[in-house]
């Protein structure tokens, strides 16, 4: 026998109907339809704009907040101004791995924008 809880209801379409474990009961309740994640759309994002943003104000995430990846676009400038940090106290090599990790996101951001851009549109589901 399955066990006490709610199941759909075969008398009665989008009803659950409870099983007390033993016996059906009549306690009866609609079906309420799943609520998936969603992003309200907020315009087109352009590829161009993107990898212009990118190009220029890539170390400060610019792109990845105008794509919606607000959490990884707040680590890169955090990681951009714990470089300047570090570079202001402990002079020319302060900061120099901070530089170089930042830098390899970019670049490698270059090549995940169009994917970021898609997902940004609806086209692509984010995984």
């Amino acid at each position: 026998m399955p066990p006490a809880g709610w199941y759909p209801d075969e008398t009665q379409q989008a009803t659950l109907r409870y099983w007390d474990g033993v016996q059906w009961t009549g306690q009866r309740a609609a079906m309420v339809p799943l609520q998936l994640t969603y992003r309200p759309p907020v315009g087109p994002k352009s590829i161009g704009v993107a990898y212009v943003l990118a190009l220029f104000l890539g170390g400060f995430g610019a792109h990845r907040f105008y794509l919606g990846r607000v959490r990884t676009a707040v680590m890169q400038l955090i990681l951009f101004f714990g470089y300047l940090t570090l570079r202001i106290f402990f002079g020319a090599t302060g900061g120099s791995a901070a530089l170089f990790a930042l830098s390899i996101w970019v670049i490698i951001d270059l090549f995940l924008i169009p994917r970021m851009a898609r997902q940004a549109n609806g086209i692509e589901p984010y995984w």
